[in-house]
């Protein structure tokens, strides 16, 4: 059931992939040394194939790769955190104002900044959600408002958390 949930997941956060995260994370979870042999950015993260967290860890890492998700330091100022999330496929969900607000906000420390986003992104019908991987950066989405709550379900029910900022 967890690889089916993981699955469901990736498809609705990764709409149009090709399948291959669908693969990398049945890998992760079916043959877990060989997907850290195939994708040594997981491993960087201190895991190893016992690792139960590793076919999350794999969900994230492809969000990361197909411009999803971004991974911000807890320690980013502004510029840094607006950089990031322009790279996101769903950062032109945002609208002009938001992106404005985004461009012209002076701030610093990554929580605070997107505190200060979630009302914008809110008015544009959008949710700004981290993916826990117990770690201090963040993993950032701009999701819809349907498409985030059923994405915290499924995490919920695998025992992880994608909530909103």
């Amino acid at each position: 059931m967890v690889v089916e949930v993981l699955l469901a997941l990736s498809t609705l956060l990764a709409p149009g992939d090709d399948g291959s995260l669908q693969r990398d994370i049945a890998l992760a979870f079916n043959q877990p040394a060989l997907y850290l042999q195939q994708h040594p950015e997981t491993e960087e993260r201190d895991v190893d194939a016992n690792d139960p967290s590793l076919p999350w860890l794999a969900l994230v890492d492809g969000l990361l790769t197909r411009h999803v998700a971004a991974e911000i330091d807890h320690r980013s100022d502004v510029a840094d955190v607006n950089w990031n999330l322009s790279q996101l496929r769903s950062y032109a969900l945002l609208s002009g104002n938001t992106r404005h607000w985004l461009e012209t906000a002076k701030m610093e420390g990554t929580e605070k900044i997107l505190r200060a986003l979630a009302p914008h992104a809110k008015k544009d019908g959008l949710v700004v959600a981290t993916m826990d991987i117990d770690s201090d950066s963040y993993v950032i989405l701009i999701l819809s408002k349907p498409d985030y709550e059923q994405a915290t379900k499924l995490a919920a029910k695998l025992g992880y958390s994608l909530k909103h900022i």
